[in-house]
């Protein structure tokens, strides 16, 4: 298990690509990056998901099977600890106006997925521009019409 301490708060990231009853160091993790691959087939990725949330404790599982997914899961890392390690700083790339816009509009730390995506719109920017946002801000999606939140 990988572990970015700082000043503030630890934030510790574990990586899986073997099945889960071969992890010894499980506990406490805040967020699991899971490499899809033989060692779960068979399991759904909502199964895995909520196997490695209630085995690490995770508030975030993202499961990748390609160099972009890859990618798009190792940058979101990034955000989290920088976001974790440096008091909420967000970063540079994300603008103010999308994360006062963000702010105003989650209720009790939710929004609906429509109205981050209406909101993306409002403001010209891509959806997953408002995504990171959310993710930093620790905002829950709800409501996904896809079913994963």
């Amino acid at each position: 298990m990988g572990t970015i301490a700082g000043g503030a708060p630890d934030f510790k990231v574990l990586f899986i690509d073997v099945p889960l009853e071969e992890i010894d160091a499980l506990k406490e993790a805040d967020l699991v990056l899971i490499e899809w691959g033989p060692a779960f087939e068979g399991m759904s990725e909502v199964g895995i998901e909520k196997a490695v949330k209630e085995a690490t404790g995770a508030r975030k599982v993202l499961i990748y099977s390609d160099e972009k997914g890859r990618e798009r899961a190792f940058w979101k890392a990034i955000d989290l600890a920088r976001s974790r390690i440096g008091g909420g700083e967000m970063p540079e790339d994300i603008p103010e106006r999308v994360i006062e816009a963000v702010k105003r509009e989650a209720k009790e730390g939710r929004i609906p997925c429509a109205r981050a995506q209406q909101l993306a719109g409002e403001l010209g920017v891509p959806i997953p521009l408002v995504g990171r946002a959310l993710d930093l801000l620790e905002i829950k999606i709800v409501e996904c019409q896809l079913g994963c939140f």
